[in-house]
């Protein structure tokens, strides 16, 4: 509270065309630091800021608003579904093909080939899949795999919906790693040739660079401490 009554609205008001995403990670002292970097960024290239987020936390909320932040994206939650009955369509057929293809063919072939548009997001779900309960033991289909499945497509869609309707230019993350709206986010941002930037723990920034060779994504990272 402290903190919110003395900080200051630094984000200036642009009107550009142009917009830079930043992918929010619902903790208060990422959504801090991230909000200087993207509104210093945002400032220098006169450009408008989006923040892309799954639950508008009213603590998170008012730090974002706090620097002048006013345009947030809500990729998934029960309200976003009603509200977007073609991507709940759609992502529930994606969800029975990715059951029917690990069912059949396995989760070596989910792994390397389930994509979402036109991304490989099936290494992602079963990273996120395995990550806890140790069901890397005997992975199975089971009611985490399918929600696992619904929610990567149905975040897949949306996201990708505002990359369409927005002329993205930039996109800031914090992680890379699981099916989840940063991982999402640098796949698509770089399928599209967007500028994709993550912060490290000592606040520095990476380029991600797209080489995607048929079906696998491989990676170009350069250090831009200096840029």
């Amino acid at each position: 509270n402290k903190f919110l009554k003395k900080n200051k609205k630094i984000i200036e008001k642009n009107f550009s065309n142009s917009s830079i995403a930043l992918v929010d990670r619902e903790k208060p002292y990422s959504a801090i630091l991230s909000s200087i970097i993207l509104a210093a960024f945002a400032n220098k290239k006169k450009m408008r800021s989006i923040i892309i987020t799954n639950m508008l936390y009213e603590n998170i909320n008012k730090i974002y608003k706090s620097f002048g932040f006013e345009n947030f994206f809500i990729v998934s939650n029960l309200s976003i579904y009603f509200k977007n009955i073609y991507t709940l369509i759609l992502s529930i057929y994606f969800t029975i093909y990715g059951v029917l293809q690990v069912k059949f063919f396995g989760f070596n072939k989910f792994i390397n080939n389930f994509y979402v548009s036109k991304i490989l997001i099936g290494d992602l779900i079963y990273d996120s899949y395995i990550k806890n309960d140790k069901n890397f033991i005997n992975p199975k289909i089971n009611l985490k795999l399918l929600r696992l499945i619904f929610l990567s497509c149905f975040k897949t869609l949306r996201i990708d919906t505002l990359f369409k309707k927005n002329n993205i230019k930039f996109i800031f993350v914090l992680t890379d790693c699981y099916a989840t709206n940063e991982a999402i986010s640098i796949r698509l941002g770089i399928l599209k040739n967007i500028k994709v930037f993550k912060r490290l723990s000592l606040g520095f920034i990476k380029l991600y660079y797209s080489i995607n060779h048929e079906k696998d994504f491989k990676w170009k990272i350069r250090n831009t401490r200096n840029t």
